[in-house]
């Protein structure tokens, strides 16, 4: 539920679900979906607290990796803790294909992050293999459009971003995403936002249910007492 919540945009609800999850069972996804909650509700510390506790708790789960790498590359994507975490993914997500290698989802992580590391040809390579194998999906066309933008192919990038809204994607999770931000600045996204009929302001369901940022506490601390 904590992470239908986020996905909407309700992230006070989210931050709530995924902190009573924890009351009653610790999982490590339950700290990283709280972490993603923080992030985006411009809690950054809270942020990276929780994600890392994720990865402390299953360290060898290439998709909390992921979630902790995109904390800290939100927080210092130049920093030597960001760098690791990417380097961390990349190898987590390359041993999960090697059991699943038709899986979009971990090498669209691999791609990512690979692009990230300025291994661009390699990046490159995942990215088209991840489309693929899985056309229709809107979760790896948003991780395509963050991989082109990271390796500075603006026009790719936008897209796959128009293909995925035209699938049913919220601008919404576009507006979420910290590699997207210079995109979003960009007249040629607004134009696509116009084009079709989509609007980058609407309330996506209970974003704004409470005043204030949600930086609140430590679900931590709880579990530990």
């Amino acid at each position: 539920l904590a992470f239908d919540y986020l996905k909407t945009g309700r992230l006070d609800d989210a931050i709530e679900m995924a902190s009573k999850c924890i009351g009653l069972r610790p999982i490590p996804l339950a700290y990283s979906t709280l972490g993603r909650a923080y992030l985006y509700r411009g809690c950054r510390p809270e942020a990276i607290t929780h994600l890392q506790k994720a990865v402390e708790l299953l360290p060898g789960f290439f998709v909390l990796w992921a979630n902790l790498s995109e904390g800290l590359y939100a927080s210092g994507k130049n920093s030597g803790a960001a760098r690791e975490a990417f380097s961390r993914t990349v190898e987590l997500a390359r041993r999960a294909l090697e059991k699943a290698p038709t899986q979009a989802y971990p090498r669209a992580q691999l791609a990512l992050n690979l692009a990230r590391l300025g291994q661009a040809d390699a990046a490159l390579e995942e990215i088209h293999r991840a489309l693929l194998l899985a056309p229709e999906s809107r979760d790896i066309a948003l991780l395509s459009a963050e991989t082109f933008e990271v390796l500075r192919s603006r026009a790719q990038a936008l897209a796959q971003l128009e293909r995925a809204f035209q699938g049913g994607l919220s601008v919404h999770e576009v507006s979420l995403s910290f590699g997207l931000g210079e995109l979003r600045r960009d007249p040629a996204y607004t134009s696509l936002l116009r084009r079709l009929k989509l609007n980058p302001s609407a309330d996506p369901g209970g974003i704004t249910r409470r005043p204030g940022p949600a930086c609140l506490g430590s679900p931590i601390q709880s579990a530990a007492n």
